[in-house]
């Protein structure tokens, strides 16, 4: 079964962009997936939180795994990850890529190592190994995937207001030209579930930051509160590096307004769930 994801926060603006397909997976695992990722057969989903083994706040696909659970919680979101990479097809034997996420633009590229912990400190995972399974995961923070059609590599970024502001986009998308020869004007980005503009009111150090760095525009000042569309921003970041309208997939879901869908930290606090953006590099062949 197949629908449309849609934009749960009022006030969002609106893009020419292809809206998130909503698939629903075996064992209950419903995921959000580019249209033109799946045209290319890249394996990859934003996860919502539906179809895993986890309880209360944290029901039921969370997926924020080791050094932030323990126990039973543990237990459930390891089973989770392991559900999500069979419903996938993914095999036992392909690495899955972690890090410790610093809302920053520092990045990791795959050069074949095993799952690492502790994981790195960076927020941006780069590959063009089938067999690197890369992960970021996220409860109100901007995941986006980023794929190369000519190389087969990929990219998958966290991307918060600290490191949209810090252009994470762009580092991952230098990092894919420098590595990989990606022309920027070829490459393919879905941006998944994230908080909306609605829900995300910040401080004015945090309005100043966004205007600093050339996003004014990204910011609403009509409530007594400066708030950021922080979807808008990262799609921003792409087009400003060369990406094309075309090629970017996702119109904005609001991770705290859909609440039976997304875990949301500002919502739920540090006992919620999370979130994970997942990709694999695709295998050309001549």
């Amino acid at each position: 079964m197949k629908t449309t994801g849609r934009d749960a926060c009022r006030g969002s603006r609106s893009h020419e962009a292809r809206p998130l397909e909503r698939v629903v997976l075996g064992g209950g695992i419903v995921v959000w997936q580019s249209l033109q990722l799946r045209e290319h057969r890249v394996t990859h989903a934003f996860t919502t939180r539906h179809g895993g083994q986890s309880a209360g706040d944290k029901a039921s696909l969370d997926l924020a795994g080791r050094g932030s659970r323990e126990g039973a919680d543990l237990v459930a979101a390891e089973s989770n990850e392991r559900a999500l990479r069979e419903q996938l097809g993914v095999p036992d034997s392909d690495r899955t890529l972690l890090l410790h996420q610093v809302h920053g633009r520092e990045l990791v590229v795959d050069e074949g190592a095993p799952r690492a912990w502790p994981p790195p400190r960076a927020d941006i995972l780069v590959s063009d190994r089938p067999d690197g399974f890369l992960m970021v995961r996220v409860a109100d923070c901007v995941p986006i995937l980023l794929h190369d059609p000519d190389s087969g590599a990929v990219a998958a970024i966290h991307s918060g207001w600290r490191g949209t502001v810090a252009d994470a986009p762009g580092a991952a998308i230098e990092s894919l030209r420098r590595h990989h020869g990606s022309d920027p004007g070829h490459l393919i980005a879905a941006i998944g579930p994230a908080i909306g503009v609605e829900h995300f009111e910040v401080g004015e150090e945090v309005a100043r930051a966004f205007t600093d760095s050339g996003l004014e525009d990204c910011i609403r000042a009509d409530q007594p509160r400066p708030h950021i569309h922080l979807h808008d921003a990262v799609r921003r970041r792409l087009l400003q590096h060369g990406l094309e309208q075309r090629h970017i997939d996702g119109e904005p879901i609001c991770s705290h307004a859909n609440a039976s869908d997304c875990f949301s930290y500002r919502r739920d606090g540090p006992d919620g769930g999370r979130m994970a953006a997942v990709i694999k590099a695709v295998k050309n062949t001549p």
